[in-house]
């Protein structure tokens, strides 16, 4: 391995720039009993990446809205009123599945990796409404020493 394959070593394992990670549903659900079943890809940069496994990470968020709340703050001594809408976040479900295990992925090749999400009967699918949302998220990552390549975080649309 010559110096300049080194130093684009170095430059991925701070940057976490030695792959593309993608991860995208292969189908949705339709009913709640039937995994979602997830696909990862990764297109590997021009050197060769040990990874110590691949990994996908699922989270539910739940977010509620109560619009035009009345607040009262004392400001300079005064009580003052407001109008405000509050908002409150709650994780409803957070999971870390391993996909693959250790492995030496190739200077500018492309892997896929597939996996099947089991979602809990007792977690709610997607929803959108006027004052709630209930979001899943999906994250892909590549366990490499230094800063991981990820997908960044993924909304994914759950049926129930």
């Amino acid at each position: 391995m010559g110096f300049f394959d080194k130093l684009k070593q170095v430059k991925n394992m701070v940057t976490g720039g030695g792959a593309v990670v993608n991860v995208a549903p292969a189908n949705q659900i339709s009913d709640g009993n039937e995994p979602v079943s997830l696909t990862i890809s990764c297109q590997v940069k021009d050197a060769d990446l040990s990874v110590r496994n691949v990994y996908l990470k699922v989270k539910a968020i739940e977010e509620v809205v109560a619009r035009d709340i009345d607040i009262a703050r004392e400001e300079d001594g005064e009580l003052r009123r407001y109008q405000e809408d509050v908002s409150n976040t709650v994780e409803t479900y957070s999971t870390e599945i391993q996909v693959a295990g250790a492995e030496t992925l190739e200077a500018n090749q492309s892997y896929e990796w597939t996996v099947d999400l089991e979602v809990p009967a007792n977690i709610n699918g997607t929803y959108r409404g006027r004052n709630a949302t209930h979001e899943w998220k999906v994250y892909a990552g590549l366990d490499v020493s230094g800063n991981d390549p990820d997908s960044d975080w993924v909304t994914i649309e759950i049926k129930k």
